[in-house]
Formats: C-alpha cells, structure tokens, sequence
C-alpha cells in the first residue's frame, strides 16, 4: 500500500495523530505515562504555530511528527533546555517532537521521509535552527543529518522520559 505524507488539517488527522503518539510512545515504547483518554497532546497542540505531518496507508495515520514554530508562547523544548542562549540571536526556530512511526510499520524509509518533509516545512517557514530535546536512541542519526548536542542527556521529571 502507499504512504502519503501530508499536513494534518482536519481534526480526524489530528485526534489520529494525538492516539498514534499514546500508541508508540506509552504502549508500544514504554517512554511516557497512560493518558486517560489515551492520546497524548500538550498545549502546543492548540496553538496555531504547531503543525503536525502524518503519514497514511490509506485512511490509517501510521506516523506522524510535530512542528511547532517560534511564537510569543515560545517553543515546547523552553520547557526542558534554553536552547535559545546556544543560538544566534536573529535565529528563527522550530521545535520537532513526537516523531513517530507504528511499530509494525517502522521503516528508516518512513523516518527519513518524514524527516525531509519537515526540513521542506522547515525551508518554506524561514527557518534557520532547529530545537528538540532528543531520545538518545535518535542522536546518532540525527547527529549524521547535521544535528549538534548542546548539552547532556537529562530525565524530562513531568514523564521521566529520558
């Protein structure tokens, strides 16, 4: 079956994308706690600088990645690191977070794909850096795409993820 990458624009995509990350990130990872209503959003989400990509096989969200542009609520990551003192100072940022592929249909191929689309989002919005706390599983690919630490690993103490 073919996958499509597109913007989540309608509240299906997106309340599919909300349960994709409980799926990944609690059931099937173990990284972040139970939600009651199973679906893991923050209040980012609501925010109109936040974008979400997803990827479909068919009518079913299979992946999906968060972007959330510099906006007068800052960036998700300026809740856990001030990344913002290691960039320059007319830097124009993007946080990315909860990238995500189900288990059964994880692929680099997917990864990656959703990755170069973000870096065209990221392209098309004049962006100049890049912000997210990382899972250390991810550094080292993320490292080979041209991501630089700029400080050491930490337990994130609202989750405990690390």
């Amino acid at each position: 079956m073919a996958h499509k990458i597109l913007l989540a624009k309608d509240t299906r995509l997106l309340d599919e994308a909300y349960r994709l990350r409980h799926q990944v990130f609690v059931e099937e990872e173990g990284l972040l706690q139970p939600s009651q209503d199973l679906r893991i959003v923050d209040r980012f989400d609501a925010y109109p600088s936040t974008h979400n990509l997803v990827v479909t096989a068919g009518e079913q969200v299979i992946g999906c990645f968060r972007l959330a542009l510099d906006s007068s609520q800052g960036v998700p990551a300026d809740d856990y690191y001030d990344f913002r003192s290691a960039l320059p100072p007319d830097s124009r940022i993007i946080h990315s977070s909860f990238l995500c592929v189900t288990r059964s249909q994880r692929t680099p191929r997917l990864a990656m794909g959703l990755g170069l689309m973000a870096a065209y989002f990221a392209d098309a919005h004049s962006v100049t850096h890049v912000v997210a706390p990382i899972n250390p599983r991810l550094a080292k690919w993320l490292m080979r795409t041209g991501y630089q630490p700029v400080g050491d690993a930490f337990t994130e103490p609202r989750t405990g993820a690390r």
